[in-house]
Formats: C-alpha cells, structure tokens, sequence
C-alpha cells in the first residue's frame, strides 16, 4: 500500500474523464476549506456537461459522481471498465468498494 500523492490522483481523475470521452476542457476546483476535496468538470465530445467529486486521502480516494450519467445498467460496465484502467495505470490490483446513494454513486479506491 502506497501513500497517493499528487500525480496519482490527477492520474485518477484523467481515468475517469477519459471513461466518458471527455474534451480537452478538463477543470480542478479545489477552493474547498479542506485541501483534500476537488471537483471537477468537463465537457463530453458530445457537448455534456459532466462533474464529480474526489476526497483524496492518505491510501485511498473517494470519488462521487451522478448516478444519472448511468443509464439504465450501464454504471456495472463503467465500473470494471475503470477498475481495469488503475490497475493498468497503478501496475497493481486495486480494491474499489461502492456505496450507492439516491442520487450519487460514492466509489472508494484503495490503494
């Protein structure tokens, strides 16, 4: 288990950016109390807004995100697809644990 620094959480919000086709617009807003709390945005090539949260901490990373960007079963599918992407990035196993929510899908990635 490694500590996540700074590059490895940016490598974690490209991952899931990626996963929706995101554009080159890609925006970090970390004007939060807490250091550790960043939300992003971007635009898909399709012209979506999308956003999501990351709480960053010392050996894991909570990532929460809109359950409407998942229609019908499609969150099952982008979640192994994004379970594969960090371990292809991490060169490691990677454990996710997912806590689904009303409105959101808050996804733990342990490192």
């Amino acid at each position: 288990m490694s500590t996540l620094d700074h590059e490895n959480y940016r490598k974690v919000i490209q991952i899931i950016a990626e996963s929706f086709d995101s554009s080159e617009d890609l925006t970090i807003d970390a004007a939060h109390d807490q250091v550790d709390i960043f939300d992003v945005s971007f635009t898909t090539v399709q012209g979506e807004q999308k956003q999501f949260r990351i709480l960053r901490k010392k050996y894991e990373l909570d990532v929460i995100i809109k359950k409407e960007y998942f229609p019908g079963k499609k969150f099952d599918t982008w979640l192994s697809g994004f379970e594969y992407e960090l371990e292809q990035t991490f060169l490691t196993n990677i454990k996710v644990d997912v806590d689904e929510k009303p409105v959101n899908y808050d996804i733990t990635v342990h490192f």
